[in-house]
């Protein structure tokens, strides 16, 4: 497995990091997600879910019926709490073998740019989501 550039970074800053991102980004990701027409029953996947709160979120999205995998090289801040419809895997997604066609939603937000070769994780992606399905990525641009 890989290092993730936070790993020596404080458990308190690394939260407190975490959540003021999900605090400033969260509003506009749940309308994302919400206009891939996301419902009950959706089978999704979750890169980089950090502190959990999309990861919850989406797991209350798509209900008993659905289910969300949650991928994350360094898993510290996540827990499935009560919910019964989400999985947590500590693993690296470039090493990952996912079966092909099985996601309905395919999510990460801020993962790719910690990725120097980021094209071979999205061709890997792609193989996993359903025909129809989707792939959500939010990454920052710093080329402005």
């Amino acid at each position: 497995m890989r290092e993730y550039v936070f790993d020596d970074t404080g458990a308190q800053a690394e939260l407190h990091r975490l959540r003021a991102i999900e605090a400033v980004f969260d509003p506009a990701t749940k309308n994302r997600l919400k206009s891939t027409g996301l419902a009950k029953g959706w089978r999704v996947l979750e890169i980089g879910p950090g502190a959990g709160s999309i990861m919850h979120w989406l797991g209350e999205e798509v209900g008993p019926e659905g289910h969300v995998t949650a991928v994350d090289i360094n898993p510290r801040f996540l827990d499935v709490r009560d919910s019964l419809n989400i999985d947590i895997l500590q693993s690296d997604i470039r090493e990952m073998n996912l079966d092909r066609s099985l996601f309905d939603l395919i999510h990460g937000r801020y993962v790719l740019l910690h990725i120097p070769n980021y094209q071979s994780v999205l061709k890997s992606l792609l193989h996993t989501l359903k025909p129809g399905g989707w792939l959500v990525i939010e990454e920052p641009d710093f080329s402005a």
